[in-house]
């Protein structure tokens, strides 16, 4: 044995006998240590923005990752990259469970040229908006740039394998022939049929539905009626209804500006009948479906105090009541979360929530007001990561995180009991 080893041996002994003293101490006066959260390690699993290059300015300022799919056992997510790429969708290898880096992804819509889907309009193609499964198909929604109303695009893949897709919106062209309609949002099957929400600040947003995946009709009348919805943010299918979760337009001088609505329907036959399960006060923004715990609906819209989360148990207009504070711990700056931000995982529903200081994830495993925790680091470790979508793959929880330094990243939670 050399002879530093035992001074440094003793030396980490001494260290270790100290900081149990200490703690002994903080213990025996009350002042124990916070626990460490539910889930305190998170991993990065990609290169940043997948090592696409950064904007002109160098930074990645208004990309974001937008939505997440498991697809015959293999993880997507979609992407917003610089305006001079375009829409992207990355997946894991096959037969890669646990990925660990970027050798462990691919990129699968863009053609030899770097073009999303050999589309040259990136305008058009802007950023991957929705991803989608029915009968044994992959189906991709990209959403047009702000600004730039050319109707979104829709493309379907047996496989997800590089050029082995095709347009799924051919029969009424983009935007299923509104020029308006800029986004397809939030795709989810209920009663045989795949389903998504319009964004429309023309004649509103609507949701539009297909049974063979290629020709599609509006099953909403266009804004929902009197409700003036403009966009169609978040559809979910529970307990025998289709619910789609809405914003009004945006008008200063209409007492419904920037409203939350939630609507549901049982029967997509015919022109079906909708009705309106919970509206928000002014200034609620929108209306987001978050999962189902213990049998619960769980959704959120916005609020003074920041967010705010609601549950139902029947779903039914009256039923809806606060599932928590405010702002989570009453933070204003806990505003918001995003289309596809809240996870169902180990009995649990994870929220995540954003914040300019950096994303929270909280959790509850009960759904009452008092029943939330903290289940992360405040950005996941790094206070620059602002939002994310969460995701389950292969029974472990996953982030799909916007950070306007570094660029986009997957990272995959240790979450303990």
């Amino acid at each position: 044995m050399t002879r530093w080893y035992s001074p440094l041996l003793a030396g980490i002994a001494a260290l270790v006998g100290a900081l149990a003293f200490v703690f002994g101490l903080l213990g025996a006066n009350g002042l124990r240590p916070p626990a460490p959260p539910p889930c305190p390690r998170w991993d990065v699993v990609n290169a940043p923005a997948f090592g696409l290059p950064a904007g002109p300015d160098g930074s990645y300022r208004g990309e974001e990752g937008f939505e997440t799919l498991v697809f015959d056992g293999q993880l997507y997510v979609g992407m917003e990259a610089d305006n001079t790429l375009g829409a992207r969708l990355w997946r894991t290898r096959g037969g890669v469970t646990l990925p660990w880096g970027q050798r462990d992804w691919e990129e699968v819509i863009a053609d030899p040229r770097g073009l999303p889907f050999g589309i040259p309009d990136l305008a058009q193609n802007d950023h991957v908006d929705s991803l989608g499964t029915m009968g044994g198909w992959l189906y991709v929604s990209t959403a047009n740039r702000s600004g730039n109303r050319r109707g979104f695009r829709l493309f379907r893949s047996p496989t997800g394998n590089p050029g082995s897709w095709e347009p799924a919106d051919a029969a009424q062209g983009p935007g299923f022939g509104d020029p308006a309609n800029e986004n397809f949002k939030s795709m989810t099957v209920f009663d045989g049929q795949l389903c998504g929400g319009t964004w429309n600040e023309t004649v509103g947003g609507a949701v539009w539905c297909s049974r063979d995946g290629l020709h599609w009709e509006r099953k909403s009348p266009p804004g929902f009626g009197g409700a003036r919805v403009a966009i169609v943010w978040s559809l979910m299918a529970h307990d025998g209804y289709l619910y789609a979760g809405g914003q009004s337009l945006s008008d200063p001088d209409d007492p419904r500006d920037d409203r939350a609505f939630l609507f549901r329907t049982a029967s997509l036959e015919g022109m079906p009948s909708w009705e309106t399960v919970l509206w928000g006060k002014k200034g609620s923004g929108r209306a987001l479906l978050l999962g189902a715990l213990n049998g619960d609906l769980f959704a959120s819209t916005r609020s003074p105090g920041g967010i705010q989360i609601w549950r139902s148990s029947g779903g039914a207009e009256g039923s809806w009541r606060p599932a928590g504070a405010p702002g989570m711990n009453r933070s204003p700056r806990n505003a918001d979360t995003i289309v596809d931000g809240a996870a169902v995982y180990g009995g649990a529903l994870y929220v995540a929530v954003f914040n300019p200081d950096g994303v929270e994830v909280w959790r509850t495993t009960t759904g009452r007001v008092d029943g939330w925790e903290l289940a992360a680091p405040p950005g996941l470790d790094d206070y620059r990561t602002f939002a994310a979508v969460l995701t389950v793959f292969d029974g472990r929880l996953y982030a799909w995180t916007s950070n306007y330094v570094l660029g986009q990243s997957v990272l995959r939670a240790e979450c303990g009991e």
